[in-house]
């Protein structure tokens, strides 16, 4: 089987994992995408191909750039059996490529978070649901990273009932490449909290530097990743004492050091109520595997995932006073104890197994 796939962002580590997994079990696959302002990725081993720049937003300066791409897309869609697009705009001219193609070429949809306005009411949200429902009915298959997406959105609201397959955005089981995952945390004078990836929560950053403010040093930060829409943030963090921020990181290569360096992982965000309530964030994978506790926003699915393994602590964005205090009182028996059962989990709630060769055989048989 061949597989062309139409990526938003080169490197982005969701992407990779995918094709990367795929490859390894015999999968052909070939890339092409676009390159944003992202942290760095290893360089693709497969052929893989740039349709150009484009920023964060901006979807109307965009437009053009997508356009163009379309015919690019046609011209490496020869000889192959599926095109694999991610994102409602990708998805859109990935569709149109594969217009008047000769040869029955099948459509993956693979939907990593669900944009708040796809979720919320008005006209244009209305109108893009109306675009994704066309799309959606000449897609064979919509792989989902959370199985709430398809109870919550897809069947629900958008009325779908066609082919699903969950793969959620676990880690590969050799991902550090290291005998041992992850060093076990040591009692110290400070605690530290570590914040990684795309450093776009206003809300989350307000609370990290009021921690780091008001804690005398018993609580320290170490930030890592890109600051997105929150770029006044980095100048704040980088002059703040307690705090330490790297920059972007290369993913796999730098998450063991950047995981060994931090005793509680940072995965709260104040979202939208979709993805508050649907998504599971890609530190919750990464902490488990390194064990390292985390700190979650409560009644997400993260809240309910964290709860139930006994691995990590809730807290609640919108009473950052509350938050605060109870971040603070966080001492290292109890961190220890979030550890061990982190030890204990089964390695397949955070590591993938079979997923993929399951995926495979299931688009065959469509």
């Amino acid at each position: 089987m061949k597989i062309l796939f139409v990526l938003p962002v080169l490197s982005d580590s969701y992407y990779r994992k995918r094709i990367e997994k795929l490859s390894e079990i015999g999968v052909h696959c070939s890339v092409v995408g676009f390159d944003r302002d992202h942290y760095k990725g290893k360089p693709w081993t497969i052929p893989a191909e740039s349709l150009g720049k484009i920023q964060h937003g901006q979807y109307f300066r965009r437009l053009g750039i997508l356009l163009k791409s379309i015919f690019r897309i046609r011209k490496s869609l020869k000889n192959k059996d599926v095109i694999y697009a991610y994102n409602l705009d990708v998805l859109l001219i990935s569709w149109l490529a594969t217009l008047f193609q000769s040869g029955d070429i099948k459509i993956v949809y693979d939907v990593a978070d669900i944009r708040s306005i796809l979720a919320e009411e008005g006209f244009v949200s209305m109108i893009l649901r109306s675009l994704e429902r066309f799309l959606l009915k000449r897609t064979t298959v919509i792989v989902v990273a959370s199985p709430a997406y398809i109870d919550n959105y897809f069947k629900p609201i958008q009325k779908i009932q066609g082919d699903f397959f969950v793969i959620e955005n676990k880690v590969e089981k050799d991902l550090s490449h290291q005998t041992e995952t992850v060093s076990p945390i040591t009692k110290k004078n400070h605690v530290t909290i570590g914040y990684f990836g795309m450093l776009r929560c206003e809300r989350s950053l307000s609370v990290l530097k009021q921690l780091a403010e008001n804690s005398k040093g018993e609580i320290r930060l170490l930030l890592r990743g890109l600051f997105l829409n929150t770029e006044d943030s980095e100048k704040e963090f980088r002059s703040l004492e307690f705090a330490q921020y790297d920059g972007p990181f290369v993913y796999p290569d730098d998450l063991h050091e950047m995981f060994a360096n931090v005793d509680l992982v940072w995965g709260a965000h104040y979202q939208t109520q979709a993805n508050k309530n649907w998504a599971i964030v890609n530190r919750f994978y990464q902490a488990c595997y390194f064990k390292r506790p985390l700190i979650v926003q409560t009644g997400s699915q993260n809240a309910r995932l964290v709860k139930h393994y006994n691995i990590g602590m809730e807290i609640d964005l919108e009473n950052s006073k509350q938050a605060i205090e109870k971040i603070q009182s966080v001492d290292f028996p109890q961190i220890e104890i979030w550890q061990k059962n982190m030890r204990e989990m089964p390695e397949d709630v955070y590591t993938f197994t079979d997923e993929h060769e399951n995926f495979i055989n299931l688009l065959k048989s469509l």
